[in-house]
């Protein structure tokens, strides 16, 4: 094996072998420095600089027996059991819509083809994205939502309800995750208070929304993070900063008071509803038996009105406790693997992304458990991937692409950040010439 060529080539020699383009970058941005260091230590033991740098090179040894043991290292991962169990569910919920209806409509094969469109860009991508830009993320979700809002409010706020605004909120809990790690790393005084003004503009548009769920949502996050940050000293408390947060709240619940009589707004909560649908829905629960085909039969033509509203009761009074459990069982799985993803994470952006996206996995579930199995009036939530709209599949399945995207990186995730924190330095530093290097090797293989 020659050893008398170049750093830049053996490093580019070493880079051939490494499959993953990104992976290249990690796996040998150090090599230079070690190459460096191992000559100038051979220097010093009295060899010139040419000798010393093809001594330096000779001892790294084979640059493809090296390239290919990073390869093996630097792979992406796959979380194959996350695909099959998400293939499922797909799969299950086409068939319990053909099931329930004899028809797999148009808009949903749409809806799911849109959703693993966007889970396999997702997968591709650098989540880390969000770390590196967190406010300009948030603001960009908060203008197309406030949009959405302006527009399908425009014959008034009186129950919006599940609109595409409504959607849109669902994937907040990570946006406004990212933006309190972001306060975390600028160490503000006042960062509690600042964070509460970002998750004021959220509670206030699922209020005008009147969704009690995404209410919900938004103010569970926003607690956890809050008690998240300040136990993990995030946001410094002093007299005059949490005297200034509590008038923030104050002055959020008087103008919550005032919108709700400006706009007369009504909401699902306030609404009990019909005590003849609560009692069918009681009878079709207890009713049904462990296999299914429960003598109980739904009156008055409200079957259509059931499958729309609380299909998980048409499912549980048709297939029985056995198939339901089954079902629950799968939902268990997929839950288990998304927090198996996150405790894995080795970086805090990663942690955060993947307890964020099954935060919002769990909380739709908890939730279309508890509306299918009590009639609060108008307000439902789909089930994840089975009986739902297109939008909340496609939601889904977003949130299963980051997942996935976490899971893909977990190995290059810390070294990833380093070299972008490091690539952002050396381009500055022109009085070194192994930076200088480094900074266009890097760049020509982009």
């Amino acid at each position: 094996m020659k050893h008398d060529h170049s750093t830049e080539e053996y490093i580019s020699e070493v880079q051939q072998q490494i499959r993953w383009k990104r992976a290249r970058k990690i796996a040998t941005h150090e090599l230079a420095d070690h190459i460096e260091d191992r000559k100038e230590a051979l220097m010093g033991k009295g060899l010139d600089e040419n000798a010393a740098l093809s001594a330096a090179i000779a001892d790294m040894g084979d640059p493809r027996k090296i390239g290919s043991e990073l390869d093996m290292v630097y792979r992406p991962k796959v979380n194959l059991l996350l695909i099959e169990l998400t293939a499922a569910f797909l799969i299950l919920g086409a068939g319990i819509s053909y099931l329930s209806e004899g028809i797999i409509s148009v808009s949903q094969i749409i809806s799911v083809l849109i959703g693993i469109f966007s889970a396999v860009v997702l997968y591709f991508s650098d989540y880390t994205v969000m770390l590196r830009h967190p406010l300009m993320i948030y603001f960009i979700h908060m203008f197309i939502t406030a949009a959405l809002l302006v527009y399908e409010a425009r014959n008034g706020f009186e129950m919006i309800g599940y609109s595409y605004t409504f959607y849109f909120l669902m994937l907040f809990p990570v946006s406004l995750t990212v933006v309190a790690a972001d306060l975390k790393n600028q160490h503000r005084k006042f960062g509690l208070f600042v964070f509460t003004c970002y998750a004021i503009p959220l509670f206030l548009t699922a209020f005008l929304l009147s969704s009690l769920p995404g209410m919900t949502m938004i103010l569970i996050t926003y607690m956890m993070l809050a008690c998240f940050g300040i136990r993990k000293h995030w946001f410094s408390l002093s007299y005059i900063g949490v005297a200034v947060w509590i008038g923030l709240i104050l002055a959020v619940v008087f103008g919550m008071w005032y919108i709700s009589n400006f706009f007369h707004l009504s909401f699902f909560f306030t609404n009990t509803g019909d005590e003849f649908v609560q009692r069918m829905i009681s009878d079709a629960v207890f009713s049904a038996d462990m296999w299914g085909s429960s003598k109980f039969r739904i009156i008055n033509n409200k079957e259509e009105f059931l499958r729309e509203n609380y299909p998980f009761v048409i499912l549980l009074n048709k297939y029985g406790y056995f198939a339901v459990g089954c079902i629950i069982a799968l939902f268990v799985g997929l839950l288990a693997v998304m927090i198996h993803t996150a405790r894995k994470q080795k970086t805090e952006i990663g942690k955060i992304t993947a307890w964020s996206t099954f935060f919002v996995m769990a909380f739709q579930l908890l939730c279309s458990v508890i509306c299918h199995f009590a009639n609060f009036g108008s307000m439902s939530m789909c089930i994840p991937f089975l009986l739902s709209g297109g939008a909340f599949t496609v939601i889904d399945l977003i949130l299963i692409g980051m997942v996935l995207s976490v899971s893909r990186h977990e190995d290059m995730i810390r070294e990833w950040i380093r070299y972008k924190d490091r690539k952002a330095s050396v381009s500055t530093n022109e009085s070194d010439p192994i930076n200088q290097w480094f900074y266009q090797l890097v760049h020509s293989k982009e």
